[in-house]
């Protein structure tokens, strides 16, 4: 074995040697050259880091490879962490095949083996690179080329590069089973994320239900309670019973309804309906329900009327029943006695909209932009309903592919809910009545 300070060149083949080489990175970097031009079948190099390899770019070392494949159409195989820091320029060399295997910041060794029989090991000093990687010109690379090696060894000796080749080798075939098992990693980590997301629904959907709930249940159960001590008054206990259990029956629809949303399950029985005449019809079920409690409530019909030349489309009626009433009875939550509800339908050149405006109190800066998302899903209280008829009727508008959005009005007088269906020229026929 030798130190070589200075006087460095490749051994002859026929010799066996170990040379430990410091101090001339000069010639140590030509030494590499010459081993990368005399191979005859095969080179193999494994880098520390993206940044040595990006080095190695630099001082020319990528440029002799080609040459060298293109003179001896020898076979250049090149190991280089996966890092968030590799780029494309390091997948498109012609001619070079490179793969990635799993960082080790315990590798600070740049390893060369060449036809398998000649071998040489670089130190390689990663805190330089930390320091200078940024700097730019031949004349710097060549220094931080310098300063970023340290003790090398070259050997032809049979067992020595024998011992290099079968670490490249065991490296290399890694890589063939590493790649697809991380790609089943990430998906594997995709679904438990999408299992996890579920869950959390679930369990969202379950608190909401049980709050949600509970208040007709009580209120049925109360006058249930009255109406056996007193059955004289059963006209009077029976009209709360029936109406809470009207609310029982929305809530465990509405429920099913978020069940096959998340699922992706909800399916649309399309047919061809008279929308106007539909919306009447829901507005007409409202207002006498409402009648019954107050008679100076009401919902005023704009742009909708029976001598109005009648809009047909073609949709999931009963989902479309659900979303207007939904968002009607959104607009009656909020709305005292006094304050107007009005629904008005517009024909657009390639939509219909749908808006239903209130002069009630408004909607809060901070609830609207997330007023229709999943994420507005909370039990609620006096004041906020719970949003699942409103994330319900989201999804399918949505499903139609049409729009929905909620918006305060510019008088600063309440709130006014628009939602937009596509239609085709068919659709867009009015039909006399």
């Amino acid at each position: 074995m030798r130190n070589e300070e200075s006087n460095i060149k490749a051994s002859p083949r026929s010799s066996k040697t170990i040379e430990i080489i410091t101090g001339n990175t000069q010639k140590l970097l030509q030494l590499e050259l010459k081993l990368i031009a005399s191979a005859k079948s095969k080179v193999e190099l494994l880098f520390s880091s993206a940044k040595a390899f990006r080095m190695q770019q630099k001082v020319g070392i990528i440029h002799s490879m080609r040459d060298t494949l293109i003179k001896n159409g020898v076979h250049f195989r090149i190991l280089i962490p996966k890092t968030d820091e590799y780029n494309e320029e390091m997948e498109n060399i012609n001619g070079i095949d490179v793969r990635y295997f799993n960082y080790n910041s315990n590798l600070r060794n740049k390893i060369l083996i060449v036809d398998r029989e000649q071998s040489l090991v670089m130190t390689i000093k990663e805190e330089e690179y930390q320091l200078n990687v940024f700097e730019t010109g031949e004349e710097r690379a060549e220094q931080q080329h310098q300063q970023t090696i340290g003790s090398s060894t070259y050997s032809n000796n049979k067992s020595t590069v024998l011992s290099y080749a079968v670490m490249f080798e065991a490296l290399w075939n890694e890589t063939k089973v590493s790649d697809p098992l991380r790609e089943s990693h990430r998906k594997l980590e995709v679904a438990n994320e999408q299992l996890e997301s579920r869950y959390k629904t679930q369990k969202d959907l379950l608190r909401i239900a049980a709050h949600e709930l509970r208040t007709p249940m009580h209120t049925i159960l109360g006058f249930a309670e009255m109406l056996h001590m007193e059955p004289e008054r059963g006209k009077e206990y029976a009209t709360p019973i029936l109406r809470n259990a009207e609310l029982l029956g929305r809530l465990s629809q509405d429920i099913l309804d978020i069940e096959k949303i998340e699922s992706h399950t909800l399916k649309l029985n399309k047919e061809k309906f008279n929308l106007t005449k539909t919306i009447l019809s829901v507005v007409q079920d409202i207002n006498s329900s409402l009648m019954r409690i107050d008679q100076r409530r009401k919902i005023n019909v704009h742009g909708v009327a029976d001598d109005n030349d009648d809009v047909v489309i073609e949709a999931d009626k009963t989902r479309i029943i659900q979303v207007i009433s939904n968002i009607l009875n959104n607009a009656i939550k909020f709305t005292k006695n006094d304050d107007e509800i009005t629904i008005s339908i517009e024909m657009k050149e390639k939509e219909v909209m749908i808006s239903v405006k209130d002069t009630g109190p408004g909607i809060d800066s901070n609830t609207l932009p997330k007023l229709l998302s999943r994420c507005a899903l909370t039990p609620s209280s006096k004041a906020e309903g719970s949003g699942l008829g409103l994330f319900i009727s989201k999804s399918i508008v949505e499903s139609h592919g049409g729009k929905i959005w909620a918006e305060n009005n510019a008088d600063g007088r309440g709130s006014t809910f628009s939602f937009s269906l596509p239609i085709n020229d068919v659709n867009r026929d009015r039909l006399k009545y």
